[in-house]
């Protein structure tokens, strides 16, 4: 089964255990989060991890990571190509699950919760584009960014960089500019009919208020941002 079609993965990879030949059957579930299922053979993350050594030192965004990728003809003749968008996705997946077994960051409160912040921004820019292959590609995707955040995330606590100020006039400026363009947006979309425009505007502000009690502090709102000023 071509690799750039197919993650499939129940536990970790114990330490030390990358370089043996487990059988093909013993798979183990690659989620970061509670909500996902990807299962995965250990024969393949071993694989991977031959062919694609810079998910061991993981140090840079996905992007970036992807990017600069390993890229081997023998990877790509043994079916562990991640060229296609959903390849790309794979990638993606895959680079979560080896930063947060890299970091042994546990902290899964903030992990999801900036999963869920990152795929309310795609829901409202999905509603209002009329969907498409990119936003479901960025759904997936959008694993890899959280975990990248969540490793910013602990690297700012450590050093005590993390700022605590208050931030509620800055999320209300935020959030009134997500308004703001939902409402300009449906007002000059003529793909949706006036009939439907209601319905949208109502789910999609909606979105925009679990959006707001998801971001309760700074880095919350930087990552949001950011996140939005990169994808959209």
């Amino acid at each position: 089964m071509n690799r750039t079609n197919s993650i499939k993965a129940e536990s970790t990879i114990p330490n030390g255990a990358y370089y043996n030949d487990p059988p093909k059957n013993d798979t183990i579930n690659i989620r970061t989060i509670s909500s996902d299922t990807f299962y995965e053979s250990r024969h393949d993350l071993i694989k991977i991890l031959r062919y694609y050594p810079e998910f061991k030192e993981i140090a840079e965004t996905p992007d970036i990571t992807y990017a600069k990728r390993n890229y081997s003809k023998q990877a790509s003749e043994d079916g562990y190509n991640f060229e296609s968008e959903v390849g790309q996705d794979s990638y993606y997946i895959l680079y979560a699950y080896f930063l947060k077994q890299k970091s042994g960051h546990e902290d899964n409160a903030r992990r999801e919760n900036l999963v869920k912040i990152f795929r309310d921004i795609n829901h409202i820019y999905m509603r209002l584009g009329g969907g498409g292959t990119y936003f479901g590609h960025i759904h997936s995707r959008i694993l890899g960014y959280a975990e990248y955040s969540v490793d910013i995330y602990n690297y700012e606590k450590k050093y005590n960089d993390l700022k605590t100020y208050n931030i509620s006039a800055q999320k209300k400026l935020y959030t009134a500019l997500l308004i703001q363009y939902i409402n300009d947006e449906l007002m000059h979309n003529f793909d949706i009919s006036d009939k439907d425009k209601a319905t949208v505007r109502q789910d999609l502000l909606k979105t925009v208020n679990h959006l707001n009690g998801l971001i309760t502090d700074e880095f919350y709102l930087n990552q949001a941002q950011e996140f939005q000023n990169n994808n959209y």
